[in-house]
């Protein structure tokens, strides 16, 4: 019996030792992906880092014109953050020096990278502010201009897919409104950022650039062509009554 006990002894820390040594194995190699893993977020050189810096500082003690004017040179040495790019068009902004299209531009920006974010929605609100619903007529009219910002509706009818590093895509939507396909008719083509696939009979809310026309022989030949930011925000629902 006492030899019984010492051979299962025996085994019983063998087992043990293995078990510690496959632990430490697997934690060897865990540390190794770790510290070897490439880090996700783009490196930036150091000078470009200490001019945000100095811009951000700048923007947070309300210093907006030299908020906008550090930010710009950020942005010529290739500052990408789009979060940084919200404080340089807010910098226009509150100095007194809006910059639509700089706007326009980091509002598509925070849509790839962050679609909730509370800087998107301040953004796709001051978008639309500045937008009007699009009216078909007023195309025929001659009455718009390039640079105009609209609210586009409409159902699409095509999709011209683009390439897969550009992110956009060309979609011709209807925007006359109708009973049964939600819209047909009044054809406006628009050069759209790829945030989901769409397809035939997808509707769309958009805000968009007016640039004139452009000619899409796929979708019939000549017509008004836009540029979308993003999608238009979602009103909010109306507050319900309450009893006076």
């Amino acid at each position: 019996m006492v030899q019984w006990a010492e051979g299962s002894v025996g085994r019983r820390a063998a087992s043990v030792l293995w078990v510690v040594t496959a632990l430490l194995a697997v934690s060897t190699i865990v540390l190794l992906v770790v510290d070897f893993a490439p880090d996700p977020r783009p490196t930036i050189s150091p000078d470009l880092a200490a001019t945000i810096s100095k811009a951000a500082t700048y923007f947070d003690f309300e210093h907006y014109q030299r908020a906008a004017d550090t930010y710009r040179d950020a942005i010529a040495a290739g500052m990408d953050d789009p979060h940084e790019w919200f404080r340089y068009a807010r910098a226009l902004e509150l100095g007194g020096n809006p910059d639509p299209a700089v706007t326009f531009q980091t509002y598509t920006r925070l849509l790839f990278a962050s679609p909730d974010h509370e800087h998107t929605r301040v953004l796709a609100a001051t978008l639309a502010s500045q937008a009007q619903p699009l009216q078909y007529r007023d195309i025929a009219s001659d009455s718009i201009a390039r640079g105009d910002l609209y609210l586009i509706d409409g159902t699409v009818s095509m999709v011209v897919w683009g390439t897969v590093s550009a992110r956009r895509d060309t979609v011709v939507v209807e925007t006359r409104a109708d009973r049964w396909v939600g819209h047909l008719g009044d054809r406006v083509v628009v050069d759209m950022p790829r945030l989901t696939r769409l397809r035939n009979g997808d509707s769309v809310s958009v805000i968009a650039r007016y640039d004139g026309s452009c000619d899409l022989p796929a979708a019939g030949g000549t017509l008004p062509c836009f540029t979308a930011a993003g999608p238009a925000p979602t009103p909010a629902p109306a507050a319900a009554p309450t009893d006076g």
